[in-house]
Parts: C-alpha cells; structure tokens; sequence
C-alpha cells in the first residue's frame, strides 16, 4: 500500500513539512507507480489538497511541480481531480502562486492533448494574459509554443493571438520584448502567409519602440 506516513505529511501541521511533501511528490508518485502498489489512485487528491494548501509557499511548489505528477497520473485523473483545482489556483490571491501556475498550465497542454488543451485549459490561459502581474503574463508567453504545437493554428490564431497583440503593446517593456521573442516561433506555426497578413506590419511597429 501506499505509504501512509508518507501521505499524512501532506497534512502535517508545519508547513514545511508540507512544502517537503509537494517538492517530493512527483517522485512519491514514480515509486508507488513503479512497483503498483495499491492506493495509486488517492494519489491526485492527496496533491490536489497539496495545491490548495492555506499556506502560499506551500500552494507554489505544489504547482511547480504540477506537470511532473501530471506526466506519472492517468489523464482522466488529472482532468478530474486536479484541472478544477488550476481554475482556483489562476485566480489566486498570491501572484507568486499564479506565476507558478502559468507555467505548469502551459507546460501542461502536451499532457492533456489537443482536445483536452482547448476544452479546459484554454480560459486558463486567457485569464493568465489579462493578469495584473507581469511576471505571470511573461510566463504564459515564454511557453506559447508548448499550446501551439499542441493545439494547431486554429485555436492559436481564433484564441491566444488576439490576446497576444494586445500584450504586445504592453505598457511593461519586458512584456513587449516576451512578445517580440516569441513571433518567430509562432510564425513558423502560422506559415508565411499568415504571418505576412497579421504580424509583419506589428513587427515593424517595435523596430521604433522607446526602449
């Protein structure tokens, strides 16, 4: 059976202890799969709790290390268990929690594939566009390729790009910048023609930017 020790750190009263439980969990995860003990399937709820554990540091690990236990669970299990808890955590009072997030969320769209990636994670990443804290908008942009090659043109072109030219004008210049690196990655998704059309004229646009 799946340690119980092990899982009741997850409830420990410290909160580093806890922080410990979600740093090591992935690996906790990779064991008990690898030697199919019993109890497997609590697992994602024992994270899930983990992800909204009353404590911030504890909630930001927990959601760095999102996509690896999401890489060891049955998709079913993290479509279930652990995506409705990323819909609270992309609204989280802590932005150092929400820049975690964005991360994982990106990241996580390879795991999902492409039909879950539009179903439940696209109006994460459009909510994490729109947040106040740079930080968290640079990390959704820094791994737009991870969606696109997922997803295809489609949903970047009819979803994500409108809110990325919007960024793209963005009054922090590190987001400009995000955006500027992030073009030549997307066209290669869109294809010449589409790039000529929408992007050519944005990207002379920053060759006169202030910064």
């Amino acid at each position: 059976d799946v340690c119980s020790s092990d899982l009741h750190c997850c409830a420990d009263v410290s909160w580093r202890i806890r922080h410990v439980a979600a740093d090591v969990f992935p690996e906790l995860y990779a064991i008990a799969k690898k030697n199919s003990v019993t109890g497997l399937g609590e697992l994602p709820s024992w994270f899930a709790e983990l992800l909204q554990d009353r404590e911030t540091e504890v909630r930001v690990v927990a959601g760095a290390r999102l996509v690896e236990l999401a890489k060891l669970a049955p998709v079913p299990d993290v479509v279930s268990t652990l995506v409705p808890v990323i819909g609270q955590l992309v609204k989280d009072s802590s932005h150092y929690v929400r820049a975690a997030i964005a991360t994982s969320v990106m990241k996580l769209s390879p795991v999902l594939g492409s039909e879950d990636t539009v179903v439940h994670l696209r109006p994460f990443f459009l909510e994490l566009l729109k947040d106040e804290i740079p930080d968290v908008r640079l990390n959704v942009i820094a791994d737009l390729d991870e969606v696109s090659a997922v997803t295809g043109i489609e949903v970047l072109s009819q979803s994500l790009l409108p809110a990325i030219f919007k960024l793209a004008e963005d009054k922090n210049w590190r987001i400009r910048q995000a955006v500027i690196r992030s073009v030549p990655r997307i066209g290669e998704e869109l294809g010449v023609e589409y790039f000529d059309d929408k992007l050519s004229a944005l990207c002379m646009t920053w060759l006169s930017d202030p910064v």
